[in-house]
């Protein structure tokens, strides 16, 4: 993961997106353990504690409450530049996706008014009283956007088109 990371440049492509110097290694650091398990934020710090990463990103020190402030970053417009950036990447290596690859997540959010993105819906943390996002990282041809927080992944992919999910 790390090499991968390293070779598409994905430092630089969310340092620049971002403007935070540190969120890339809380974005890889989550990416990588939805890879191993399915954990909180909470648990994700502690699985990064019994890593190797501890010794490869010396004084890098992740906690719950950071990892949310880092997620907080992710605006449409960092999460487009860090697409785009990617995809760069990819395209440069002359790789083109030919496959949807997803996985989705979703986490409350104290965000109760003035926003259409949150909405109540049934949150992992069984946080039920409070608005959920719900976040999915995929890999495809076509951009697929945010969806609803009320509703989850079953109910959400038929809505989209079947020419957004099938391959050429």
């Amino acid at each position: 993961m790390l090499s991968v990371a390293e070779e598409l440049g994905f430092k630089d492509i969310v340092t620049r997106a971002t403007g935070d110097p540190e969120a890339w290694k809380h974005y890889l650091l989550i990416v990588s353990d939805r890879f191993t398990s399915s954990m909180s934020k909470n648990k994700t710090v502690e699985w990064f504690r019994e890593t190797f990463l501890p010794m490869q990103w010396h004084g890098f020190k992740p906690y719950e409450q950071e990892m949310l402030r880092k997620m907080d970053l992710l605006t449409d417009e960092v999460i487009d530049g860090i697409g785009l950036g990617l995809s760069r990447a990819l395209l440069e290596k002359g790789l083109t996706p030919k496959l949807l690859i997803m996985d989705s997540t979703n986490f409350f959010t104290y965000i109760e008014e003035g926003e259409k993105l949150p909405q109540k819906g049934r949150s992992k943390e069984k946080r039920n009283d409070k608005n959920i996002i719900n976040l999915a990282l995929a890999v495809t041809q076509e951009n697929i956007p945010f969806y609803t927080g009320c509703m989850g992944a079953a109910n959400t992919m038929p809505r989209h088109s079947r020419s957004s999910w099938m391959a050429s």
